[in-house]
């Protein structure tokens, strides 16, 4: 009898949203499916992290319902006093020590696990396989604007869901036979009515009109280079989690019970023809 095919994790970036990841973990823990490595980009890199570290779904599900409380999730946040980017990240890399030993390592990983960045300066896509796990969460996290970019080796590093979102080839690279692939972004060009229009507001009334169109052109940016990619990787089951449009990147984290139901949600969906496709090649 032949092994079963080694089964690989991509899970893509889109910040509050991309706590649909933690569902869709939940599900195949669940159902006994063993997944052999991870690659990811952005919040899906954190938690493709967190997983290959050894924290269970049900750990990163009560992590992130603590952040329902605004004021909890304000707690992250330090205004950055040199005005270069928005938050200075020395809260998040506090908070990343409740996930990570300081000096954590991608050897001491329980799972394969790979993180996309994007070299700032050269404009190309980095693949994170070794060093010091909490620096490499913080540069495939490096939202451009939002946090600073991360000095790793001889460059500067940025979110990896600016060139590999869905990091599907990674998963493959890892050693992967069969990739399931989670896509969390809003899906564009999409329909909008008279009504929709006219409540736009895909952050807050409260923030600048130039935050917002950076903002919208991010995720227009994202999802096409998203979809490009994703046609050129195919992987074998492709994710995605079904949540409105208006539960935002940035602001959607007291949604977060919400964006786990719609990963197990997802999930579901694929465990009959996943099961299907490993007794086959079993």
């Amino acid at each position: 009898m032949r092994a079963k095919p080694k089964i690989g994790l991509a899970l893509g970036g889109g910040g509050a949203r991309g706590l649909a990841h933690i569902g869709v973990l939940k599900v195949l823990e669940q159902e006994d499916i063993a997944i052999h490595c991870l690659s990811g980009s952005s919040m899906g890199g954190l938690l493709a992290a967190a997983y290959a570290a050894g924290k269970s779904p049900v750990e990163l599900e009560n992590l992130a319902l603590e952040f329902q409380d605004v004021r909890k999730l304000l707690r992250l946040l330090d205004l950055n006093p040199r005005r270069t980017e928005l938050i200075g990240g020395k809260r998040v890399r506090n908070f990343m020590t409740r996930l990570f030993d300081p000096g954590l390592t991608f050897e001491q990983l329980i799972k394969p696990l790979a993180l996309t960045a994007t070299d700032f300066l050269r404009g190309k896509p980095v693949v994170i396989r070794e060093g010091n796990v909490v620096e490499a969460v913080m540069a495939t996290c490096a939202f451009p604007g939002i946090f600073e970019p991360v000095k790793l080796k001889d460059t500067w590093m940025v979110d990896g869901g600016m060139l590999n979102n869905v990091p599907v080839d990674i998963a493959r690279q890892l050693g992967a036979d069969l990739v399931i692939g989670v896509e969390v972004t809003p899906a564009y060009p999409r329909e909008m009515g008279p009504a929709d229009i006219e409540k736009y507001h895909p952050l807050s009334p409260v923030f600048p009109r130039f935050a917002e169109d950076f903002y919208q052109t991010a995720l227009i940016m994202t999802a096409i280079m998203t979809q490009k990619c994703l046609e050129d990787t195919k992987p074998e089951f492709l994710l995605r989690p079904d949540m409105p449009d208006d539960l935002s990147i940035f602001l959607g984290f007291p949604r977060a019970a919400e964006a786990i139901a719609a990963g197990e949600k997802a999930a579901r969906c694929i465990i009959t023809g996943l099961n299907q496709r490993l007794e086959i090649a079993t």
